[in-house]
């Protein structure tokens, strides 16, 4: 696709940073991180990413769209990094389609040399937060609860207990101690 043929919509997008990065008009890797920032935001818009009209596109809403789609699949400084890219990107090919001949690449930020006298101030981004998953035990689990007279009662549980398993135990159990009562054991 020569620089000509560049239009306001999503495919031109893509391919006007790959297009950047073969002819030299930027970095080649710095060119493929704004181009896959701006698949995978557009692509959060539906199945006609290709053909939307950039002139109505609303980029705060589509950044929006893309992190509501992915916040399970990537990290939140992942989407952070996604989404400033895009929103670098789209205005820079406006740019260009306005005067190729003077369109400069968005400017990357420069990391700050840190001296060895301060301290480290860039932030480390946490843990990513999976859902938690209660593991069912896979061996019997042997208890003792005491009772009031001194002695103590043991409890053993099977492995994998279900929550239905508690309700019916706790309905089961009181009638068992009632049946022992009465047995006079």
């Amino acid at each position: 696709m020569s620089r000509m043929s560049f239009k306001p919509d999503g495919r031109s997008l893509v391919e006007f940073w790959n297009w950047a990065g073969r002819t030299g008009r930027m970095k080649p890797s710095t060119a493929g991180v704004y181009r896959t920032a701006c698949r995978a935001v557009l692509s959060s818009l539906g199945a006609q990413w290709e053909s939307y009209d950039l002139t109505e596109l609303n980029v705060e809403s589509a950044i929006h769209n893309f992190r509501r789609a992915n916040a399970s699949r990537y990290d939140a400084r992942t989407l952070d990094k996604y989404g400033s890219n895009f929103r670098k990107s789209v205005p820079s090919l406006m740019e260009f389609l306005k005067d190729p001949e003077n369109w400069e690449a968005p400017a990357q930020p420069r990391q700050r040399p840190t001296s060895t006298n301060a301290p480290h101030r860039t932030p480390r981004p946490g843990p990513r937060v999976e859902p938690q998953v209660r593991e069912k035990p896979t061996a019997t689990t042997s208890f003792e609860i005491s009772v009031p007279s001194g002695r103590k009662a043991g409890i053993t549980l099977p492995p994998g207990l279900t929550p239905e398993d508690v309700d019916f135990m706790g309905t089961v159990f009181p009638a068992h101690l009632q049946y022992y009562m009465k047995k006079g054991d």
